[in-house]
């Protein structure tokens, strides 16, 4: 159920978060190249939003597989998290992105346990 939140979140604040880094057309023959483009060219402000996002939608998942597992085990709010990090890791070296955006989006996943916290 943590999963199912986190990805509502994720899907629900896109559209949000395309307002501030849009993307063109994308040439099939360029599109790494153009997505590189694209990914240098946005505002620190873009990156920080989107680490909002990845940290609220785990946060909310940790919320939600802890309500949902009876309150009183930590193991699905980590499982969630753990799940949201490989999911978002892959979805990080698919497209290119900087080192320190990178690096800052690890820091995100551990809000599943601050759901957990939370709700205990």
């Amino acid at each position: 159920m943590g999963l199912v939140a986190a990805s509502l979140v994720i899907i629900s604040l896109e559209p949000v978060l395309q307002i501030f880094y849009l993307v063109l057309e994308l040439n099939p023959l360029r599109a790494a190249q153009q997505l590189r483009q694209v990914s240098s060219s946005l505002q620190p402000m873009s990156y920080l939003l989107l680490l909002g996002a990845y940290a609220l939608s785990s946060l909310i998942g940790g919320l939600a597989s802890t309500l949902t597992s009876g309150r009183g085990k930590s193991w699905p709010a980590v499982i969630t998290g753990l799940i949201l990090m490989i999911a978002g890791t892959s979805g990080l070296l698919a497209v290119y992105q900087p080192l320190w955006f990178r690096a800052a989006s690890l820091l995100t996943y551990p809000m599943a346990y601050v759901g957990y916290l939370t709700i205990r």
